[in-house]
């Protein structure tokens, strides 16, 4: 059993009981009351500060990471398509990529030589696939002299990773100026997809529409109102399009939003949960 899971609905008990016991004193037993004061007080200060302080930090810890895959090739129509050499020829076993705006689907083609081409493997762009590091293994390994990526429609892709048969990053590519982009962030790559480096959840949705806003281009979330969206769009604006940067303006609202409660609490409690 995860003990770690108990401190939330333990502190949950906790709050009610104390709110009971501050908010409804016509239920309990009376008890002689000291003079409510709603005044705000030097104690309230330091009181307010420590708790946002330690919520800030606890909230922006691990948020994610400060740097990520920030530029793409943007194919524009159909057959549109990027062409990586490899530095000699390797056994070429998966292919990871990252995607950005549009869905659709690229193709990937392989050459033994670097002249002819034969299709391997599709590399999906869905709606669930924006913004993240996906991966394709080919059925069986092949012979990589040069890959080409065959976009569909119109697509954005950022930064992709080969890897040989078995699993070893293939570094030294190259790449005419119209792909440079997939190539350009190398360092960028994880050694495995997880919220830090890539969208999670509804992110897949918000962050998205967020930097569309910013790209002047058509948003693809519109069930809900775009201030939100908008807001997010700030974060994006000041660190990237990076998981921080489209979470930042999350957690700084509810950082924000603790000395607000506080002050209704005093305002509403008339005094200390703790005298």
């Amino acid at each position: 059993m995860n003990y770690v899971t108990l401190v939330f609905p333990l502190a949950l008990i906790a709050f009610l009981l104390l709110f009971y016991w501050e908010a409804l004193p016509a239920l309990r037993v009376p008890l002689a009351q000291p003079q409510r004061d709603t005044r705000w007080h030097r104690r309230d200060s330091v009181v307010c500060l420590g708790i946002t302080v330690l919520y800030a930090l606890v909230a922006f810890a691990d948020l994610g990471n400060t740097h990520g895959v920030e530029t793409f090739c943007k194919f524009q129509s159909r057959g549109d398509y990027a062409e990586i050499t490899l530095a000699e020829p390797a056994e070429l076993g998966s292919i990871r990529y990252y995607s950005g705006l549009y869905m659709g689907e690229s193709s990937l083609y392989i050459s033994a030589d670097g002249e002819d081409f034969d299709y391997a493997a599709a590399l999906p762009q869905g709606h669930t696939k924006v913004f993240k590091w996906n991966e394709e293994a080919l059925e069986q390994p092949r012979t990589a002299r040069a890959i080409r990526i065959v976009a569909d429609g119109k697509l954005w892709l950022g930064e992709i990773a080969l890897y040989d048969a078995d699993g070893a990053l293939l570094r030294d590519l190259s790449c005419a100026d119209g792909g440079s982009a997939l190539i350009d962030e190398q360092d960028e790559i994880p050694v495995a997809y997880d919220y830090r480096n890539s969208t999670y959840f509804d992110e897949i949705y918000h962050p998205r529409t967020a930097y569309e806003h910013l790209e002047n281009e058509p948003p693809y979330e519109i069930s809900h109102p775009p201030l939100g969206k908008m807001i997010m769009s700030l974060g994006i604006a000041i660190f990237g399009m990076v998981p921080f940067g489209w979470r930042f303006m999350g957690v700084l609202f509810g950082v924000l939003m603790l000395p607000a409660l506080y002050f209704f609490l005093k305002k509403m409690l008339g005094g200390y949960l703790i005298p």
